[in-house]
């Protein structure tokens, strides 16, 4: 649900004016390796089928390609009233893209004159449209996941990011990975990263946006437990962290992160199978990660060790959370249990 003007009085404090409302669908343009046709960000409306808002998704140059967009994007409401403020969503090349459905002073999209080019039986035919034009809600880059500096394309965003508000921070934090999600069988010794980043970019700044050195490296491994908050602390110049993956190893869900713990899951394929094999004789390892989102500090347990990560050999599905009561017992409790938890698992 997004509001937008479609007049000349939409002042959103004001009653009785040309501010209406419009149920969308908030689409990225799709999955395309060989060519650029996927850089767009849409919005449908719901009702008359239209594109409403129709934004290519370009580099930081403003000019060229930003890449394909396979990511779901995460479209949030940030001030609660119903209406949708702000979408991310990132690309192939490692892009991760804002856009800001108010302006710097609340103000709300126009919606303008535009023109569709279409082709009917062969004949180009030019339609007239309504549409969000102005560039002050454009997507914008905010964070370049490119580990090599930039030198060539980083790893595709698949997934949509995990978007949570910071209370401490006062604004929103990203957590997001990459990885080969098309081809789980690549394996070209790229790693993969995870990234937990702050969004603390004004509104109306579309020309800052964040890389990898802009936050604090930390082994996904068996490196030592972090002493520092790299997300909220002040002193901190970082403007979070990221955990470097095993080579080939690619994330392989939206991440989940609630009260300041960060779940996902990565896969590494299996390089020394014959890669000509039937796919579904294929395999491979997935791990499970549990981290502090504050540090990337391990949150799971191993033999009464913590740990970041524990290994599956399969592919695993999406982490979710059971919002109801379950019938899970306490470590007290001996009362009935629907499944019992290892010592690990509680």
């Amino acid at each position: 649900r997004i509001l937008v003007c479609n007049g000349s009085e939409c002042d959103p404090a004001e009653e009785n004016n040309d501010l209406e409302d419009r149920y969308v669908a908030v689409i990225g343009g799709g999955m395309d390796r060989t060519s650029e046709s996927g850089d767009w960000l849409y919005m449908i409306d719901i009702e008359t089928g239209k594109s409403l808002y129709k934004q290519r998704l370009l580099d930081t140059d403003g000019v060229n390609s930003g890449g394909s967009a396979p990511s779901e994007p995460a479209a949030v409401d940030t001030d609660g009233d119903g209406y949708l403020d702000r979408i991310y969503i990132g690309t192939l090349r490692g892009l991760l893209y804002r856009a800001d459905l108010r302006g710097p002073n609340g103000e709300v999209p126009r919606l303008e004159s535009d023109i569709d080019k279409v082709e009917a039986l062969g004949v180009p035919v030019v339609i007239p449209v309504q549409r969000i034009t102005d560039t002050d809600f454009h997507p914008h880059v905010i964070f370049k996941a490119q580990p090599d500096a930039g030198s060539s394309p980083g790893q595709g965003i698949y997934y949509r990011p995990s978007v949570v508000f910071s209370a401490g921070l006062g604004h929103y934090v990203l957590a997001f990975g990459t990885g080969d999600r098309e081809d789980l069988w690549t394996a070209d010794g790229a790693p993969g990263h995870f990234y937990v980043v702050r969004d603390d970019l004004a509104i109306g700044d579309h020309t800052t946006f964040y890389t990898d050195a802009d936050l604090e490296p930390i082994d996904g491994e068996y490196g030592d437990p972090e002493t520092r908050d790299l997300l909220t602390d002040p002193t901190l110049m970082t403007k979070g962290w990221y955990l470097m993956l095993r080579a080939n190893e690619r994330l392989i869900s939206d991440p989940f992160v609630v009260s300041g713990v960060v779940i996902f899951n990565v896969f590494e394929p299996d390089v020394n199978l014959d890669l000509d094999a039937l796919t579904c004789a294929r395999t491979g390892t997935s791990r499970v990660f549990g981290v502090s989102a504050t540090n990337g500090n391990p949150l799971l347990f191993s033999g009464g060790e913590r740990t970041r990560w524990f290994d599956i050999a399969d592919f695993v599905t999406q982490p979710f959370a059971e919002q109801s009561l379950t019938k899970n017992r306490s470590r007290t409790d001996t009362g009935p249990n629907a499944d019992d938890l290892s010592e690990d698992q509680h």
